[in-house]
């Protein structure tokens, strides 16, 4: 096993990108992420978002900013939450997979595709069509979060009832965040997102001297927790309300002065 320098996994949303505006607006972020690959430290991006959209807001302008493409091998796309993920090769080229044992089943998809273009959810809400193994229904450019809540709750009652009388219902369970409401595997998670990351370093035959961990909510912590099962060595920078981690161990736990992704800069420009 190579022991190499840090590892870095990442949410996204409110870490890298403005949850708002949905994508990436503190720029320098992108400045340190190819600092960290280029001296190959790994870098991971642990999302509840689809491949798709990790890659357009967050690997390609990497991708456009790199002239070594070799480095790209340093970094790993995690999307829906453990369940799709992308390495590169030495080449930088990608290879992608996808879990689909732990798919939505069909018809489900189908009763939630019909019930977001309802008159009283289709006007703050839309229907991810890029995810590939779990559901979201996600906040519509141009509204605001709070907007949102309110149609989001109600939403997620017609959600319990799909699911009560589906006959594998029981599997899934329904997560809700500020800027969108998914139906998904119990299996699956950010600790999963966390565990996979190990595994794809495993493959190549590395183990980081610690991981760093960033997130903004309570489920984010699931990652270092889950590196802490695993015996790793981790550090967790929350970006996020310091209130929401009350009931959490935070012994290794660091809080930025800014929130979201300025948070995260603030942290990396000083490390």
């Amino acid at each position: 096993m190579l022991t190499t320098k840090k590892a870095y996994l990442f949410d996204v949303d409110g870490v890298l990108t403005n949850p708002e505006a949905k994508k990436v607006v503190e720029l320098e972020i992108f400045d340190e992420i190819i600092k960290r690959l280029t001296v190959q430290c790994s870098v991971g991006l642990n999302t509840g978002r689809s491949l798709e959209f990790i890659l357009k807001e967050v690997v390609s302008p990497i991708e456009t900013m790199i002239k070594d493409k070799s480095v790209l091998k340093n970094i790993y796309a995690i999307g829906e939450k453990g369940t799709v993920w992308m390495t590169c090769d030495e080449k930088g080229e990608k290879k992608i997979t996808v879990d689909q044992a732990v798919s939505i089943p069909v018809e489900i998809k189908e009763q939630i595709r019909l019930l977001v273009n309802q008159p009283q959810f289709k006007e703050t809400m839309f229907y991810d069509e890029t995810k590939q193994t779990m559901v979201t229904a996600e906040l519509r450019p141009g509204k605001t979060i709070l907007e949102f809540e309110e149609p989001r709750d109600r939403f997620a009652e017609k959600l319990k009832e799909i699911m009560e009388n589906h006959p594998r219902g029981h599997e899934f369970r329904i997560e809700s965040t500020c800027i969108s409401i998914d139906v998904e595997n119990k299996f699956v998670g950010k600790a999963l997102g966390a565990k996979r990351f190990v595994m794809l370093l495993q493959e190549k035959d590395i183990e980081p001297e610690g991981f760093i961990c960033f997130g903004d909510s309570v489920s984010d912590y699931d990652m270092h927790e889950e590196l802490v099962r695993l015996g790793k060595n981790s550090k967790f920078v929350f970006v996020g309300d310091k209130a929401r981690l009350i009931e959490k161990d935070l012994k290794d736990v660091v809080f930025t002065n800014n929130c979201t992704d300025k948070g995260t800069l603030e942290y990396l420009k000083v490390t």
